[in-house]
């Protein structure tokens, strides 16, 4: 982060980390914000940073979870705007040019956050990969910017039921977040929604695609499927992976109750959409996946880094949802197109 930007991230969010005391002289904002990205980026832990700063640690602790409140609630403003239909499109545009798949609006996928127990928390927290959590449920875009989060349902839930019982599914299956209607891919054909893409452990609907489960009787023509739609769901991967790679705070498993990694979490992920759009070098050449031009994909060097690697993001169970008829009707559209109007040259060597 440059000085120009953290000056400007002063000026957002300085107005609420801001305290008047008569006792003693305050500890600057600009002070209170450093000693909180250095606690999120370098992913120091909070004893070591009282030694630094010669602040009490109790301070420290206080600092960090007030300036994380400041952030959220400054910074979302910014960078989770409402989208438009208008929004929507150019977000399926950029999918389009980036990963061959049309009327795609986003890639969904969920992680755990790998936290400490809590006290008296019973199993709520523990999930079935043997540890305790919390769930980060989040949609990006083609440009590695999330566009939607809910984070903080227990670990012990899946994908799915969680996704089901988030704000962003209720409003898009009551048809109130404002998506594009359906419209045609190739002139004169049929309307083809707008969707987005997840995994096995999402429900399969109008406006959400996920691969066939399966590989003993899937067809070629499913696996190409498949294949296509495993390049929007990449892009997610990755925008988590940027997170772990530029957040080292996410690098190890957080000790913090539920509630104060929320807030962390939420302070990160704005901040990650705050210096994608101003920072052209918060992203480092290599970080992400890159395509090749000809089907092949090379990996980020950020696999390289979380592999072997206890991280605090660790991926959710994918359970096979129920499908509904409509969600397998539109599936099999997809399918079709991808295997005919727009199919690529090299698709086939890669399923």
């Amino acid at each position: 982060m440059s000085p120009t930007q953290l000056e400007d991230l002063v000026q957002l969010v300085g107005g609420d980390i801001y305290k008047m005391t008569f006792l003693r002289e305050t500890i600057p904002v600009r002070q209170r914000l450093v000693l909180t990205l250095r606690f999120l980026a370098s992913g120091d832990s909070m004893s070591s940073l009282s030694t630094h700063y010669l602040i009490g640690n109790a301070t420290v602790c206080n600092i960090i979870h007030e300036v994380n409140c400041a952030i959220w609630k400054n910074l979302r403003l910014i960078v989770f705007k409402k989208l438009t239909k208008e929004d929507w499109r150019k977000i399926s545009i950029d999918f389009h040019n980036k990963t061959y798949c049309v009327h795609c609006l986003g890639a969904i996928d969920g992680k755990h956050v790998n936290i400490q127990c809590p006290p008296n928390a019973g199993s709520a927290y523990y999930n079935f990969k043997g540890f305790h959590s919390i769930v980060l449920l989040a949609i990006c875009n083609a440009n590695y910017e999330f566009t939607y989060i809910d984070v903080g349902s227990y670990g012990r839930r899946s994908d799915g039921g969680v996704f089901a019982d988030s704000s962003f599914a209720k409003s898009l299956f009551e048809g109130t977040l404002d998506i594009p209607p359906p419209e045609e891919v190739i002139e004169g054909g049929p309307p083809f929604p707008y969707c987005f893409v997840a995994d096995e452990a999402f429900p399969l609907s109008k406006n959400v695609l996920r691969p066939y489960s399966g590989k003993v009787n899937c067809t070629l023509e499913k696996r190409v499927f498949n294949y296509r739609m495993g390049w929007p769901r990449r892009m997610v991967e990755n925008s988590f992976g940027i997170l772990v790679s530029r957040w080292r705070i996410f690098r190890k498993p957080i000790l913090m109750d539920p509630v104060y990694v929320i807030k962390m979490v939420k302070a990160t992920v704005c901040l990650h959409n705050w210096l994608r759009k101003s920072d052209e070098d918060y992203i480092p050449h290599g970080l992400v996946d890159r395509d090749c031009g000809n089907g092949e994909m090379i990996p980020g060097t950020w696999r390289d880094e979380n592999r072997n690697r206890v991280t605090a993001f660790q991926n959710m169970l994918e359970n096979d949802c129920n499908p509904n008829r409509i969600g397998i009707a539109v599936r099999e559209m997809f399918c079709q197109l991808y295997n005919t109007s727009y199919a690529l040259p090299w698709q086939y060597n890669y399923v």
